[in-house]
């Protein structure tokens, strides 16, 4: 456990429990595009295994039509813009491309001298 706000004991380990275990589909990605994370929903909405897509570009899992918008999505995010119900498609683990709404939040870990994208 960590401190929290006013000495409250924070339980990391239930966070990413809560991440992984959430219902709806969930992805971390780096300033260089790759994932870092992804919960179980995003894992079985696109047909994957964890080992299959952690470290691979995000691009690997984007339907080529929207490659451009991902693009364009990554530098706004990484200037501080956040993106809200944009339509998209993702490619499954058979070939069919899935179509998603897309939502991004910027988090910076200043530790790691990383960021994420959700």
């Amino acid at each position: 456990m960590t401190e929290g706000n006013e000495n409250t004991p924070v339980d990391v380990n239930l966070f990413e429990q809560l991440f992984d275990e959430a219902p709806l589909p969930y992805k971390v990605i780096g300033f260089d595009g790759r994932l870092c994370q992804v919960n179980k929903a995003w894992l079985k909405l696109l047909g994957y295994q964890r080992e299959e897509v952690i470290g691979q570009p995000l691009r690997n899992f984007v339907a080529p039509g929207y490659h451009n918008q991902l693009d364009s999505n990554i530098k706004r995010i990484q200037s501080g813009t956040e993106l809200k119900n944009q339509a998209g498609e993702m490619i499954h683990a058979n070939g069919t491309n899935v179509r998603v709404e897309i939502e991004i939040n910027r988090r910076f870990d200043p530790v790691r001298s990383t960021g994420d994208i959700l």
